[in-house]
C-alpha cells in the first residue's frame, strides 16, 4: 500500500507540474481541424504507450541502482504524467505548423 502511495504522489506531482507548464508556456488549444486531431490522438496514444511500457524496465533499473521501489515508481509516474500533461501537447503544438493553412 505504501508503494502505491508513492506512485500516486509521483503522479499527482507530475500532473501539477505538467499543468503549470502547459498553462504557462504551451497554451494548448483544441480549435483545430479534424485531420490534425486524429494525428494528435494517434501520436499521443502511441508515444504514451511506449513510455508506459518502458516504465517497468526503468523502475527495475532505478531499483537496482539503489533507489527504493516506492521512489522509483514515483519517479516513473511523475515522468509519465508530466509527458501526458505538458510534453506531448508541446510536441503536438510544434508539429501543428504542418497543418497550418498557408
Amino acid at each position: 500500500m505504501a508503494v502505491d502511495s508513492y506512485k500516486t504522489a509521483g503522479g499527482a506531482m507530475g500532473m501539477l507540474v505538467g499543468w503549470f507548464i502547459e498553462r504557462r508556456f504551451i497554451k494548448f488549444s483544441t480549435d483545430i481541424s479534424t485531420p490534425e486531431r486524429i494525428v494528435r490522438v494517434v501520436f499521443c496514444i502511441f508515444t504514451y504507450t511506449a513510455i508506459d511500457s518502458l516504465a517497468g524496465n526503468a523502475v527495475d533499473m532505478l531499483t537496482a541502482a539503489g533507489l527504493g521501489t516506492g521512489m522509483a515508481k514515483a519517479i516513473m509516474q511523475f515522468v509519465c504524467l508530466l509527458y501526458f500533461m505538458a510534453i506531448a501537447p508541446g510536441i503536438s503544438k510544434v508539429f501543428s505548423n504542418f497543418f497550418a493553412k498557408k
